[in-house]
């Protein structure tokens, strides 16, 4: 089951440069497949699931298969179906337990490490969703409590150091390992529970949690952005003369860390945008539109530094980035049609332009993409607002003009 997933994720993620392997001779052939290798997953399951126990390897069969339908479908009834079966498989296996004291004599094994791996992994995602589909409070909930399990968090270690019998080899925060954007992610995730917590479903419908509410939550984003260890915005060249990484594995160390900041602002973004709107109206929430349009600008740049960094070919693939980028449009968008004042003005049309350009150059790698930006052009259209030409340089930005 776990190979099948693996060969799901890899003919989702498959690009062009891929196609030298020899093994698809386009792209459009490796993604077609797919969805018939996710289909086989589910099959297996199926079996399995009525025949037998499921073992931890297809948990983790079953968690990237839910990620990659996650990015082909969206958040779908199917989706949250898959994810939730590997948390309610996680539980009959015991992995929310791992460090309960009757598992003393495990608790240093490879088996019991890459167990807390898994369980930490679901929990995240569990805790991470209402930030990215978060409006306002709104059905906000999780699933995983953290007084419903007792599991410590996983080792700051690279792969190859988890065996059997280890002890007192988890490295500092500071030092970059396979696991640094996991538990990056993690706290990030922590954040986004407590956000839950402080929103009872009763404000959600009410419009929300209260601006203080929104302020102090966006606080603990900013200690997790002056916390977020500096390896994490370095070139590949410096990564690998630093701390004597090998090249791959700092390509990877820069990758993450353009997805863990793009993934921090976007999460900011989405958590003041009802008080961004409503800044328009009442100056009470000026703070709010502030760092809306701050960190909307940061997803464009980031996702543009990301494109030039030549560190990540598939990233057109992921849901959560095109949505980031698309909600970052709107939110120039709408600032661009308020404020007025000339020198605001032309780095909104730049900004926006921008923000068109990658969806344009990811519409050809995603039909999310497309519909994001079909989506973009309507609305540009439906507020008299004018796109940029475009020509063989690029987006014109000077072509702009708002109604």
């Amino acid at each position: 089951m776990l190979l099948l997933a693996i060969f799901a994720a890899a003919t989702q993620t498959w690009v062009l440069r891929d196609c030298g392997r020899g093994l698809f001779s386009t792209c459009a052939e490796a993604n077609k497949q797919s969805i018939g290798w996710i289909k086989a997953v589910e099959d297996v399951l199926d079996i399995s699931h009525r025949t037998s126990s499921v073992p931890i390897e297809g948990i983790q069969a079953i968690s990237i298969a839910s990620f990659v339908l996650l990015n082909m479908e969206g958040f779908t009834r199917r989706t949250k179906a898959l994810f939730n079966m590997a948390l309610n498989l996680s539980r009959d296996l015991g992995l929310h337990y791992l460090d309960h004291p009757s598992n003393a004599q495990s608790a240093n094994s490879a088996q019991t490490e890459i167990g807390r791996r898994v369980w930490w992994y679901l929990v995240a995602t569990d805790w991470i969703i209402p930030a990215m589909r978060f409006n306002g409070g709104l059905q906000g909930y999780y699933n995983c409590h953290p007084r419903h399990m007792l599991v410590r968090k996983p080792l700051n270690v690279n792969d190859e150091d988890v065996i059997d019998g280890m002890s007192c080899i988890d490295q500092p925060l500071s030092q970059p390992t396979t696991m640094s954007f996991t538990l990056q992610r993690l706290r990030s995730s922590e954040i986004s529970r407590r956000m839950v917590d402080r929103t009872p479903l009763m404000m959600g419908r009410a419009g929300g949690p209260s601006h203080d509410v929104v302020m102090d939550i966006d606080t603990e984003y900013q200690t997790l952005l002056n916390d977020t260890p500096p390896f994490f915005s370095m070139p590949v060249a410096d990564l690998t003369t630093t701390y004597q990484l090998s090249p791959s594995r700092a390509a990877n160390i820069a990758h993450q860390g353009y997805m863990l900041y793009s993934l921090i602002h976007a999460q900011r973004c989405t958590l003041h945008f009802p008080y961004f709107s409503r800044s328009f109206a009442d100056p009470a929430y000026a703070s709010s539109r502030d760092i809306c349009l701050r960190s909307a600008r940061l997803v464009i740049q980031t996702e543009s530094q990301l494109e030039n960094s030549k560190t990540a070919a598939t990233r057109y693939r992921f849901l959560a980035f095109l949505v980031a980028v698309f909600m970052a449009s709107i939110v120039v968008l709408m600032d661009l049609c308020y404020d007025k004042a000339p020198c605001q003005q032309e780095q909104h049309r730049g900004e926006l332009a921008e923000a068109i350009r990658i969806l344009e150059q990811a519409r050809h790698e995603s039909e999310t993409a497309a519909r994001f930006l079909d989506s973009l052009m309507h609305i540009l259209r439906k507020h008299k607002v004018l796109p940029p030409k475009r020509t063989q340089l690029g987006w014109q930005v000077n072509s702009f003009r708002v109604g």
